[in-house]
């Protein structure tokens, strides 16, 4: 999760006001209650999505069990990390955990508008580049830390986590079961 509390920011600050404006022309804002799917599996990411108020999770199924990959919070970008540069279908969930506003950026008309402009193109591969060195941190965290200290780490990072996600999702993003979380939580 990013230290920062504002990360799209350090995408868009950096746009000029021309291409802010475009990218303005494409988005459009849209309230999700609690609990609606974004996104379910075998559909392509035709859109991705920026938080501006709520919470949403990107998760699988397999073998009947829902495996959480990532929580978003609000002034984060939200896609399907599997499909969003293959133009494949997905087979994540993104899922509103609160009631959520999100812009979405339909992402035929951003490859329309970033088209011969080095600018977009240059605010693409920014936001890939931060994505791919969290999910990088991410693994690294898993191969290296216990999951106790995953568990406290990611309260520092989000202390909100607790009051608005079942710990349920917060075990499954962990890699642990609920009673293990139940456990590392009494000790600390």
């Amino acid at each position: 999760m990013p230290e920062n509390n504002n990360p799209i920011s350090l995408f868009v600050d950096n746009l000029s006001d021309k291409n802010k404006q475009l990218l303005e022309t494409i988005a459009t804002q849209k309230t999700y209650k609690k609990n609606t799917f974004l996104l379910k599996p075998g559909r392509p990411a035709s859109s991705i999505f920026i938080i501006s108020k709520g919470i949403t999770r990107n998760f699988i199924r397999k073998s009947d069990k829902e495996i959480t990959l990532q929580f978003s919070f609000e002034n984060e970008i939200v896609f399907p990390q599997n499909s969003y540069q293959s133009d494949g279908k997905s087979d994540e969930y993104i899922q509103t955990l609160t009631d959520t506003e999100v812009e979405f950026i339909n992402l035929n008309e951003f490859n329309r508008l970033k088209n011969g402009n080095p600018e977009l193109l240059k605010f693409e591969i920014s936001i890939n580049e931060f994505y791919m060195i969290q999910m990088a941190q991410r693994l690294r965290d898993f191969q290296t830390l216990n999951a106790t200290e995953r568990y406290l780490q990611l309260i520092e990072k989000e202390p909100k986590i607790i009051k608005y996600i079942p710990l349920t999702y917060i075990a499954s993003y962990l890699g642990i079961t609920l009673g293990s979380l139940s456990r590392i939580r009494g000790i600390i």
